[in-house]
């Protein structure tokens, strides 16, 4: 099936220079619905789409692949897919097998932050990632409340609860260790 997908495509492309990146683009649904994200899907991608060019005896034009459709594409999938969980709706439409034992969370599996203004912390975090094209902490639910394209998500006051939910206070070191540490204090650096 992937063979004769990719086969297809090159076959339509017969009178215009062949880019991974715009075979990418127009299958990344059909891509998206058999992808496994715990495997490394630029480079097997790209290996699978130069076996068949070279099949063929063709040659693929150079191109900057933006990785970041498929990525959307795969989401964009899943959510479609809601009674799936990630893990399952990879596994089931997935032709390789992969050993893959992090647990997978679940809807209920955590509570979700709600500001005081009843905005749901994660619900924008997830609604920025899905936004980007580009590479951005968001994609790992980091939200850094210095960085100004927060602003357009939550308030001053908002992200200031944000930074202050669960903080962590450290406490002072024990005297006999900054005694120590004070030690070092004026010594130069090591090699100089």
């Amino acid at each position: 099936m992937l063979q004769k997908a990719i086969e297809q495509y090159i076959l339509d492309q017969a009178n215009h220079p062949l880019k991974l990146d715009e075979f990418i683009k127009s299958k990344r649904r059909f891509i998206a619905s058999i992808m496994d994200l715990s495997e490394n899907y630029k480079d097997l991608w790209s290996a699978r789409f130069a076996k068949i060019v070279r099949k063929h005896n063709l040659t693929v034009a150079k191109s900057q692949v933006d990785w970041g459709v498929l990525t959307t594409a795969f989401f964009e999938h899943l959510s479609k897919n809601q009674s799936a969980t990630p893990s399952e709706a990879s596994s089931t439409k997935n032709t390789t097998t992969t050993n893959n034992t992090t647990p997978k969370l679940k809807e209920g599996d955590y509570k979700k932050f709600d500001a005081i203004t009843g905005t749901v912390v994660e619900d924008k975090v997830k609604e920025l990632a899905m936004k980007l094209s580009n590479e951005h902490p968001s994609h790992s639910m980091i939200l850094d409340t210095s960085d100004p394209v927060w602003l357009e998500y939550f308030t001053k006051s908002e992200l200031k609860e944000i930074e202050d939910e669960k903080k962590v206070t450290l406490s002072e070191l024990p005297k006999s260790m900054q005694t120590y540490l004070d030690c070092y204090n004026g010594l130069p650096p090591p090699n100089s």
